[in-house]
């Protein structure tokens, strides 16, 4: 073995549990070492074993030219961060304990790395993934004219075997991501990190690595578990300009210099895109089924679409055609470009020329498709050797036409509508970042909607936000956007960015909200921000308190309780500090079902503003009842009990009038019936005509505590209303209105309107009972306690802290 004191490279092996995947490692890293010390670059192995297993100890212990250190770090960024401390070669090259490296490469790197004149990190130009799917992967260059850093938002540009100057790696160390963090990836950060520093990330021409796709390894860990790369300085909206990483060019390099792409910064933010025709079921399908069906069945359905249509097979077929044609016609160029001239005889001598595609195999393959053109046939000739050349280590790989024909292609590089989405974001949201964020749906006409208006107004009020920003996740319109507070920015990404699937959009949310780390996340019906509670809650709650908020559970016409009570809030909770609702009797049944803490169980009855307490026009009507109804004419609402009382008060003398619009549902009926009139959709309350009613009536099947209830109490209007979820919490029996059990109970509807017109002036004093429920339950002052003793609007350890001490 060299001199320490004079070794150029050293590769850093970090392994767990590898076992004997380790031994085609390190015989891949030899004949590497072998390569490169033929032609005068020496280098050491360094292994790091993490909390090996028997197998992976014993073995490593066993060879005498690797440096092997056993440590109890339990996290892959500081087992890599160690070896490169105890490491004392001028470069490192990381490698995963499973991995392995193509024979040529630590020369090439180390070649490349001192021709270049400047640091840089080096990677190798292809890497093939191999054990359950073959993945060949073209890596490009940090400073290629079209390389774009927002890709590294939502997708990996490179893996880990990296060859990197030590002072490097020492500077700039790998993120420490342990398994219950929610943060993993490490190598994805780390690269983040590199850029934002301004150190370049290039491919060394005609090298090769291949990755095994192990199971037991940490990266596979944290991909099942959710985890996610840390906040990086890279997507800071500063961040988001590609650092000047053209550092000192060589001669060869400013004569290929290339007009550098327009930064981030510089372009104007992109307008929604207009909507343009597409098939319903195809994004229904698209956004609610395959991101979560196994992916052998979306396969399956693909097979049975392109048996189906075959021209869309035929599609299919040119499009894949293209991309290998492209991608091999990338390399053919990458290569034509390569300028190289041995220097001190060992700088490696660039091919010249176009890559020769390899020949086909012997005649007993099958013939090839004349429309549809076989890899093999299209692919350059280093990478075919390269492939040949690891069989001796790994038999498993080789290039034979039929592990070809199986394999993904990923030769050019592919465009992230999630980055180009987020450097939009980025610009709109400029700095600083918000440091609280309200996730809604859409705010237009409704309870939740009023909801959350209630508490950015609040937050607002009582000035302990340095900035507040709405983010409003869904494809609709929002007609309540201008009833923010001034200064509060609302972001429709639902709209901007309507093209994003499902999974798409989660991934720009969440990587938003890392990024912003602001002290509070509060989530008010965004099904989005639901999902990205339960997959992402552990990451976002290492910077943020997540509130999450519930209202009521939703129930299927079988009579099934679903809902964000049911399917999203108990299973975030772990990592919520609190989770709130309009009334406590939901809360309740949460906790006796589920066992969650109550101390985190918040109910905030929300503020009312009672202007004037006029007197109730029952007390002085005279002439027919009149009557309002005014809700979203959704199955909860049952406009169908509402339709069956104005049916059995035919010989009253009633006057029912509606107010509503469909939402969620469309195959529910319009308000109809004798005495009824139907007027339409409304935009809020406040826009009724309430002063001219003396009833309020009220028919869903399930809820929360509505605040139209509220509203029309503060009104004026005596309440007639099923006992669904939390009403029982403001209206009293005989007291502040009628509740109705169960609530399709027609003829208690048309007995509890009949008492009212016969005795109006006992209604009256209903009403009167009713502010005063009103003044001590929803004044605006308990709710502004409630609101800022909340955690998250008021200072306080974060839920990660207080699990973790």
């Amino acid at each position: 073995m060299p001199n320490r004191t004079d070794l150029d490279t050293s590769v850093v092996i970090t392994a767990h549990r590898e076992g004997w995947f380790s031994h085609r490692t390190l015989r891949s890293v030899r004949r590497a070492v072998a390569f490169a010390a033929e032609r005068g670059v020496n280098a050491e192995v360094v292994a790091v074993l993490d909390r090996p297993d028997a197998l992976t100890r014993s073995f490593f212990r066993d060879q005498a030219d690797v440096r092997c250190h056993e440590v109890d770090l339990g996290d892959r960024g500081a087992a890599r961060n160690f070896g490169v401390r105890q490491s004392t070669g001028r470069y490192i090259n990381p490698l995963d304990g499973e991995d392995l490296l193509g024979r040529t490469w630590l020369w090439k790197a180390f070649c490349g790395a001192e021709r270049a004149g400047h640091p840089a990190a080096w990677t190798p130009e292809i890497s093939v993934i191999f054990e359950d799917q073959i993945v060949v992967w073209r890596h490009p260059s940090s400073d290629d004219p079209d390389f774009r850093p927002e890709r590294l938002v939502d997708d990996r540009q490179w893996l880990p075997s990296l060859l990197v100057p030590r002072e490097i790696a020492l500077r700039i160390p790998f993120a420490e991501c342990p398994l219950d963090s929610g943060f993993g990836s490490e190598d994805w950060h780390w690269h983040c990190e590199l850029l934002a520093a301004g150190v370049a990330i290039r491919a060394v021409e005609g090298t090769t690595f291949f990755r095994r796709r192990c199971p037991t390894s940490r990266s596979e860990i944290h991909s099942r578990g959710d985890a996610i790369h840390p906040p990086t300085r890279l997507f800071d909206p500063q961040g988001m300009v590609l650092p000047e990483i053209r550092l000192a060019r060589t001669a060869a390099e400013e004569a290929h210099e290339v007009e550098r792409v327009m930064p981030i910064e510089e372009q104007p933010p992109t307008e929604p895109a207009p909507a343009r025709p597409r098939s319903s079921l195809k994004v229904a399908y698209r956004s609610l089924v395959k991101p979560y069906v196994p992916a052998s069945f979306d396969s399956a359905l693909r097979r049975l679409y392109l048996s189906t249509f075959p021209m869309g097979g035929k599609q299919w077929a040119r499009g894949k055609a293209r991309a290998i044609r492209s991608g091999a016609g990338a390399l053919a160029r990458r290569a034509a470009g390569r300028s190289g001239e041995a220097e001190g005889g060992i700088v490696p001598s660039w091919p010249q020329e176009l890559p020769q595609s390899h020949p086909a195999p012997a005649s007993d393959q099958a013939p090839a498709n004349p429309t549809f053109p076989h890899p093999a046939d299209h692919l350059p000739g280093w990478l075919v050797e390269d492939w040949k050349d690891i069989h001796s280590v790994e038999p498993h790989l080789f290039p034979s036409r039929e592990q070809l024909g199986g394999a993904r292609w990923g030769l050019e590089a592919a465009e992230s509508p999630v980055g180009a989405a987020y450097a939009d974001a980025c610009r709109r949201l400029g700095e600083p970042w918000p440091s609280h964020v309200f996730l809604v749906p859409w705010l237009t006409t409704g309870g939740s909607d009023l909801t959350a208006l209630n508490y950015v107004h609040a937050l607002h009020d009582q000035r302990q936000a340095a900035r507040i920003a709405m983010l409003a996740t869904e494809d609709r319109d929002s007609t309540w956007a201008d009833r923010l507070p001034p200064g509060v920015d609302f972001l429709p990404i639902g709209q901007l960015y309507r093209d994003l699937s499902f999974p798409e959009r989660k991934a720009l949310l969440v990587r938003l909200l890392l990024q912003m780390k602001p002290r509070m996340i509060h989530n008010l019906n965004s099904w989005v921000g639901n999902e990205a509670f339960i997959s992402h809650g552990k990451a976002l709650s290492q910077n943020s308190h997540l509130v999450g908020h519930v209202f009521c559970y939703d129930m299927t016409r079988e009579g099934q309780r679903v809902g964000y009570p049911v399917n999203h809030a108990p299973r975030y909770f772990d990592v919520a500090s609190a989770v709130i609702s309009d009334n406590q009797t939901l809360l309740d049944e949460m906790q006796e079902i589920y066992g969650l803490d109550p101390a985190r169980l918040l109910a905030h009855y929300q503020p009312v503003v009672l202007k004037e307490r006029r007197p109730p026009r029952v007390a002085s009507s005279t002439g027919p009842l009149k009557i309002l109804w005014a809700g979203r004419l959704d199955y909860q609402k049952r406009v169908d009990v509402l339709n069956a009382i104005a049916d059995a008060c035919a010989g009253e003398d009633f006057e029912i009038h509606a107010y509503g619009s469909h939402v969620l549902d469309r195959d529910t009926p319009f308000p109809q019936g004798p005495n009824l009139t139907y007027h339409g959709p409304y935009n809020g309350f406040e826009s009724l005509p309430a002063h001219e009613f003396d009833v309020f009536l009220y028919t869903s099947q399930w809820d929360g505590l509505p605040n139209v209830l509220q509203e029309a109490m503060s009104r004026g209007l005596v309440v007639v209303a099923s006992s669904a979820g939390g009403v029982k919490e403001l209206i009293r029996p005989g007291e502040t209105g009628y509740l109705i059990d169960p609530f399709d109970d027609v003829q208690a509807y048309r007995a509890a309107l009949r008492e009212v017109d016969r005795d109006r002036a006992g209604a009256a004093r209903m009403v009167w009972e009713g502010y005063r429920r009103l003044l001590d339950q929803h004044s605006p002052e308990r709710f502004a306690r409630d609101v800022a003793a909340t955690p998250g609007y008021r200072s306080g350890p974060l839920r990660a802290e207080i699990t973790a001490a």
